[in-house]
């Protein structure tokens, strides 16, 4: 009776399914320890699926530590214990997975799961799964992952990321390769939900921040330029595409932005080519290596509207003597006849100092400005006098310079000289700058505020629009009409270059030519005849 009841307690080999009960594993494990040898398992030849020796079996659990069943301890109580289930080639004092290291697993075939999952290789020591590779849920669906590294632009180290639920290896396969390739061209970029409005405040703060922070005279940018910026983001571009993903712009949406400007909002080529430019600059940076929030920057394939020369409105003489005369009885007036009479900005007209003057000897130095210096709390234009000149459009400044007072400008200029002197005597509150063209306190002018006047005086005395900066290229002009060369003149603006003097301020058509008459002259007036 008790060889029958061994007789039936005893199994000789266990089913997958009853060993990853016994073990309190999962599929994956349970192949992976085949795989690697540390059990071993032989195939049915009818049914094809793996059995597991009862002596592999208790091997395996008394070296993960895991107690025995009651129906492996059945036999073991006739006198069996664990070292009779140990192999004849083993070793006292060894671990199961010495012991089975260097086993070879079964070869027999296999069903299409298993050899997916099952890889006949025991002695290998890469543990990668390869890539992509495959990935079996809960539920028991398999998918396939796709592995790749991406470089962090603030730490330059390799990030490891996944991609899964790709049905097919094909299809994980061809994702792997498009990241591989903008990975190697610097194209990747990490998927975020920021929307354009969100970048561009965190844009405009940065920037700011920095800005503030650098000396006044060392800024590559004026603060009227950060004011300016300011005012393009907040008043035009935030309102019409703020709240679309920065990942999903495209330069069709730019180009749809930029007719949306022109036919409703009806702005001028020049206003929508300005919007470009904070526009661009703002996602050139977001497209930067270290940032790298989007792929490239879709400005750069827009329509822009093309450049057009400026239409010159210039001064005659007619109406500029005309307008100097009436704007004298204006506060606007001295710095108008002085940014006429030297063709120099208005921020430099109004930022020149009484020590500046050179009244004996009839010249002027022009080595400073007055421009807005900083925003106020409530992002208002704060001006200030800065000791540089600016070059329009450039990062440089301008060197500082003297030229030559025309004989009814210093007349007006001493007049003005005794004015002041008289409200200091007046004043006992009178802040003393220094300036040439102040308010009665002493305290400087606003340039904004001579340009309103400017406009003002215009429109009051019937004159036809103009721009404060025409007073500088309408000099330029009349000059060459009047026979003064181009280095002449061009010394008279403080270019560095001619070419800038001919491209941006001469009017070719108030200069009258006289090619006709020296041709006359050089080539049929006067003795002619062979000697």
């Amino acid at each position: 009776m008790k060889e029958k009841s061994l007789q039936i307690c005893y199994k000789p080999y266990y089913r997958t399914a009853e060993f990853r009960q016994i073990a309190n594993i999962g599929r994956t494990k349970c192949y992976e320890l085949v795989r690697k040898g540390i059990i071993n398992a032989e195939r049915d030849a009818q049914s094809k699926e793996l059995r597991f020796r009862r002596e592999a079996v208790v091997q395996y659990l008394q070296s993960v530590g895991l107690p025995l069943p009651m129906e492996l301890l059945c036999d073991m109580s006739v006198n069996k214990t664990a070292e009779q289930f140990r192999p004849t080639n083993a070793v006292a004092g060894c671990t199961l997975t010495s012991e089975y290291k260097n086993q070879p697993s079964s070869n027999l075939s296999s069903t299409q799961e298993e050899d997916d999952l099952m890889i006949t290789q025991p002695n290998r020591k890469n543990k990668k799964r390869g890539n992509p590779f495959k990935r079996i849920g809960t539920n028991g669906n398999i998918t396939w992952v796709a592995m790749y590294y991406v470089p962090d632009g603030k730490t330059g180290k390799k990030k490891q990321k996944y991609k899964g639920g790709f049905a097919t290896k094909k299809e994980a396969q061809a994702f792997l390769d498009e990241m591989n390739v903008k990975i190697s061209r610097e194209e990747y970029v990490e998927p975020a939900k920021l929307t354009l409005e969100e970048y561009l405040t965190s844009w405009l703060n940065t920037n700011y921040e920095r800005h503030l922070r650098v000396p006044v005279e060392n800024r590559k940018i004026t603060a009227n330029t950060v004011a300016e910026y300011r005012r393009v983001v907040k008043k035009q571009i935030i309102p019409h595409i703020g709240k679309k993903r920065l990942q999903s712009i495209t330069d069709d949406d730019i180009n749809e932005f930029y007719y949306f400007l022109q036919d409703e909002c009806n702005f001028s080529d020049s206003a929508v080519r300005r919007v470009h430019k904070v526009l661009s600059c703002a996602l050139r940076n977001a497209a930067k290596r270290k940032v790298k929030l989007i792929p490239s920057n879709p400005c750069e394939e827009a329509d822009v509207p093309e450049e057009s020369p400026n239409p010159h409105s210039y001064f005659t003489k007619e109406e500029l003597t005309s307008f100097l005369e009436v704007s004298k009885n204006y506060t606007a007036g001295l710095p108008i006849l002085i940014a006429a009479s030297l063709a120099i900005r208005r921020g430099e007209a109004v930022g020149t100092l009484i020590s500046d003057w050179d009244l004996e000897n009839g010249t002027v130095y022009i080595h400073q400005q007055i421009t807005v210096v900083d925003p106020d709390a409530k992002g208002r234009a704060m001006y200030g006098v800065v000791p540089y000149l600016k070059a329009r459009g450039s990062n440089k400044h301008r060197k500082a310079y003297s030229v030559d007072i025309p004989p009814y400008l210093l007349e007006c200029v001493k007049e003005r000289i005794k004015v002041v002197e008289e409200q200091k005597r007046n004043n006992p509150d009178y802040k003393d700058l220094g300036l040439l063209c102040c308010h009665e306190n002493g305290d400087y002018l606003d340039p904004h505020t001579i340009g309103s006047s400017f406009r003002k005086i215009l429109k009051a005395n019937g004159f036809k629009h103009h721009r404060f900066h025409d007073l500088r290229g309408s000099l330029a002009t009349l000059l060459l009409a009047n026979g003064a060369s181009i280095m002449e003149v061009s010394a008279q603006l403080n270019h560095s270059r001619i070419s800038t003097t001919e491209k941006s301020y001469l009017d070719k058509s108030m200069i009258p030519t006289r090619c006709a008459s020296l041709t006359q002259k050089t080539l049929f007036d006067g003795d002619t005849g062979a000697t």
